[in-house]
């Protein structure tokens, strides 16, 4: 299994079931008050609805699911100004992507070590079924160690990363799922290598990166952004033989997110 960015709980199958809930959260986050803690802010979406919900049970497993998510302000602070800016919700997943990969670990391992592989292979038609054994697996090694997952759950566990991968526009269809035609926004993926690099300043271990799977690019790919970005002077790449120098506009991510805000339409 390819190791998380940071130390996380359980893999938590709950998540899972819920899907990404992209909609839900964005409204949320949209009106985030962040001088409140991640649990005020909750209970009072609970207590007013703002989002809609269709009924008192469902808007309590989505709150649910975000505290499980947002653990922090620091976690939803980022996609909270995205959203106040009205930054188009097709764009702003990209970075809710890149946010769960740390709670959310079925759907991180499912498409580093499942659906990245299947993407570079060209496959299409993919089905419930066939992501099952992969599910099966990953339950027993990331998983609860004292819970057993019924049949159906495996079958069910597929069928959820899959539909999860769907929200988040990487694959498209019902029964069975295609690759979309979808580029990462320049704005997901800048944010994402400010992300990485200030945890982590060097520019071959950034490039070479597991993460960028969830993006479904490779090294090569990764490399080609960064030399099409150097070419626009958004950043400054250096390579010669096996060396390799990075030199981003901005210290971290949060700089690099504000920085944009003004070009949102």
């Amino acid at each position: 299994m390819i190791a998380c960015l940071e130390p996380v709980r359980e893999a938590s199958t709950r998540l899972l079931r819920k899907g990404a809930l992209v909609s839900e959260t964005y409204q949320i986050l949209a009106g985030w008050d962040p001088r409140k803690s991640v649990r005020e802010n909750l209970d009072m979406v609970g207590q007013s609805n703002s989002i809609g919900a269709t009924n008192a049970a469902w808007l309590r497993e989505i709150t649910v699911t975000l505290s499980s998510r947002f653990r922090s302000n620091d976690m939803a602070e980022p996609l909270a100004v995205l959203a106040k800016a009205k930054m188009r919700i097709s764009e702003w997943r990209w970075f809710l992507l890149w946010r769960i990969q740390t709670t959310d670990l079925f759907f991180r391992h499912f498409v580093l070590e499942w659906l990245f592989p299947h993407f570079e292979k060209g496959s299409n038609n993919m089905r419930s079924e066939q992501v099952a054994p992969f599910f099966r697996n990953m339950a027993r090694d990331i998983g609860a160690k004292h819970k057993e997952i019924s049949d159906y759950g495996v079958i069910r566990g597929g069928r959820d990363l899959l539909r999860m991968a769907s929200e988040f526009g990487l694959v498209e269809g019902k029964a069975s799922k295609n690759f979309a035609p979808a580029h990462v926004p320049e704005s997901a993926f800048l944010w994402a290598l400010h992300d990485l690099y200030s945890r982590t300043p060097n520019a071959l271990k950034v490039i070479h990166d597991p993460s960028w799977r969830l993006f479904l690019l490779s090294p090569a790919a990764v490399e080609r952004e960064i030399l099409d970005l150097h070419q626009f002077q958004k950043l400054d790449y250096q390579t010669a033989g096996s060396l390799s120098q990075l030199k981003l506009p901005f210290a971290d991510s949060m700089s690099y997110l504000r920085s944009i805000l003004s070009q949102i339409p």
